[in-house]
């Protein structure tokens, strides 16, 4: 699973080549730079894209006034491609996962959706038996750039500037079964679904 536009090309060395899933948000969608149309990383995958609309929006407001209007855009990939798996998540599972999120954290979170990745996570966690999550939580690697294909340094990127990004690290640690090692110099957490509490 990758999120947004994250390439592999020129990279496969670090992040491997390999994508079933990419997790995109409305903004990749919709605007022209992320190419989503041409683009040849969103073919061959399934894609699940999200926009969060607002925390208690219902369903049909959030229809006629998403943040990013990804309805166009979904509908010409489809057209072009009527073999593709795109999908688009109901936002009120997205404000679902931030008040989950909420609750298993002992301070108040801004009212800001979570990230794509987090978003990833929850899809995964029903179906598989562990995920391991990579450079999820900073490594000793770690040197400030937002992502490894580009090159803006922004500390904000890592511990959240807009999402509740450090909320969702510190519970994706919690549920973290490797060792120190493994997440700190290899930057891998591991998350064994089979022994986490379901309550």
């Amino acid at each position: 699973m990758r999120f947004n536009h994250a390439p592999t090309e020129g990279f496969e060395a670090d992040v491997g080549s390999k994508t079933t899933i990419r997790v995109v948000n409305s903004q990749v969608v919709t605007k022209p730079e992320y190419r989503l149309l041409t683009a040849p990383l969103f073919r061959n995958v399934t894609i699940a894209a999200w926009d969060p609309g607002k925390y208690d929006q219902s369903l049909s407001e959030w229809l006629s006034t998403p943040d990013f209007n990804l309805f166009e855009n979904f509908k010409k990939f489809r057209s072009n491609h009527p073999q593709s798996n795109f999908h688009i998540i109901d936002p009120r599972s997205i404000w679902r996962a931030w008040t989950a999120l909420q609750d298993l954290t002992p301070t108040p979170i801004r009212k800001n959706p979570p990230t794509s990745g987090f978003i990833g996570l929850g899809l995964l966690m029903p179906v598989c038996r562990y995920i391991d999550v990579v450079e999820y939580i900073p490594s000793t690697r770690m040197n400030g750039l937002c992502h490894y294909y580009d090159d803006e340094l922004n500390l904000g990127c890592t511990f959240g500037a807009w999402h509740p990004l450090a909320a969702e690290k510190l519970l994706v640690f919690q549920m973290n079964s490797a060792d120190d090692y493994s997440v700190f110099q290899q930057g891998t957490v591991r998350i064994r679904t089979d022994q986490l509490d379901r309550c």
